[in-house]
């Protein structure tokens, strides 16, 4: 799934009968390739005397006499961070004007950049792009110091990208510049000079490195599913849908959107139980254990009996509000539990996002929410 940068989004329930596949999107345990454990190594630079965390099972090789760093997953993904003394000579943009004219362009190594904007890391001017080449997509940051200049880019293949490249989320956000970055440091007025492409604002932003989206558009809705999938249901046309499993769907914004950083979901499920109470209240338990795996804080803000009508039959099941912290970002998960009115079979509709987002995207799902249609069979009068 696109996402999902996916800030590490546990996902929308959890499937009783496949966890690895739920989990790999989820971010929770069984999935360490999104999911960078708080027992990490902290790296320290020998020289610049700045600090990094290294995603668990990973392994930091310094290279050449800057001691510019490579980290060369094994899992499809490359993070290096070159660093130099800063440049006086010429500011940000110049600076990636500079690096643009070596590296984009007919016959390059980047043929297209899919977006670019400022912001502040830890105090420090910054730039991040997103680039593309030839089966690569690269994202590049660029951090000016006090005293050094600070390249870091994440390169994998575009079918890879979106699985992993939270990680390098993550890395920076966990970046610690030395003291000596912070002095003389400032935020550059003639960074408006930036290459041509539409400019977010500068922020100093609580995320530090995560790529702050842009508003997203009014959209006509798509629809999706049917009688053979249980359900069906209606999404912005610009979202993107994704089916890791048969049993599970996922939808969440295009990339440069606020609704990129959100996900909407849904799961069929189908625990062992003793009928279709006693299956909701499993997936409804496994959903809280699971979070509470791979992610600290968790909260109920609220929980309840949830009825859903349909065409000549009702089906009781459960909402749930569930608050919880992973990668040091607070999240919020609204659930939908509901049998599904074939055997113990259960449908989990969720959507989650970051807390900063989920006030200002809850109108939105609550469109996706209200689409939703169960195809249940009919109950028969006795």
């Amino acid at each position: 799934m696109m996402w999902n940068r996916m800030i590490g989004i546990i996902a929308c329930g959890i499937c009783l009968q496949m966890p690895t596949a739920a989990l790999a999107q989820s971010g929770a345990k069984g999935a360490p390739s999104v999911r960078p454990a708080p027992q990490t190594v902290q790296y320290t630079h020998p020289i610049r005397k700045f600090t990094i965390a290294v995603p668990p099972g990973e392994k930091v090789v310094p290279r050449g006499d800057r001691h510019d760093l490579m980290i060369q997953s094994r899992r499809g993904y490359v993070i290096s961070i070159q660093v130099d003394d800063r440049n006086q000579s010429i500011d940000l943009a110049r600076m990636v004007g500079k690096l643009e004219s070596q590296e984009l362009g007919k016959g390059k190594r980047w043929s297209t950049k899919s977006g670019q904007r400022v912001l502040s890391i830890h105090g420090l001017p910054a730039y991040d792009a997103i680039y593309e080449g030839s089966n690569i997509r690269t994202r590049t940051v660029i951090v000016r110091g006090g005293k050094t200049d600070f390249v870091m880019m994440f390169v994998a293949a575009p079918q890879a990208f979106p699985t992993h490249a939270n990680i390098f989320d993550w890395v920076i956000l966990n970046f610690r510049p030395s003291a000596d970055e912070m002095v003389g440091a400032k935020m550059e007025s003639t960074i408006g000079n930036l290459p041509p492409k539409k400019q977010q604002p500068m922020h100093d932003t609580k995320r530090q490195a995560m790529m702050l989206p842009k508003k997203a558009s009014k959209a006509e809705l798509k629809h999706y599913g049917g009688p053979l999938e249980g359900f069906s249901l209606k999404y912005p046309s610009t979202w993107v849908a994704a089916n890791p499993s048969a049993s599970s769907v996922y939808f969440s914004g295009p990339k440069g959107t606020e609704s990129y950083y959100t996900l909407i979901g849904v799961r069929t499920l189908r625990p062992e139980a003793r009928g279709p109470k006693e299956a909701v209240r499993k997936v409804i338990q496994s959903i809280k254990t699971e979070i509470s795996a791979a992610a600290q804080e968790l909260r109920s803000l609220g929980e309840g009996g949830y009825e859903f009508k349909g065409n000549g039959f009702v089906l009781q099941g459960r909402e749930m509000i569930l608050s919880y912290k992973l990668h040091n970002q607070v999240y919020r998960k609204w659930s939908l539990i509901l049998p599904s009115g074939v055997g113990d079979t259960v449908l989990a509709w969720s959507f989650t996002a970051p807390s900063y987002l989920f006030d200002k995207n809850l109108p939105m799902a609550r469109k996706v929410r209200d689409s939703w249609y169960i195809h249940a069979p009919r109950k028969q009068g006795n």
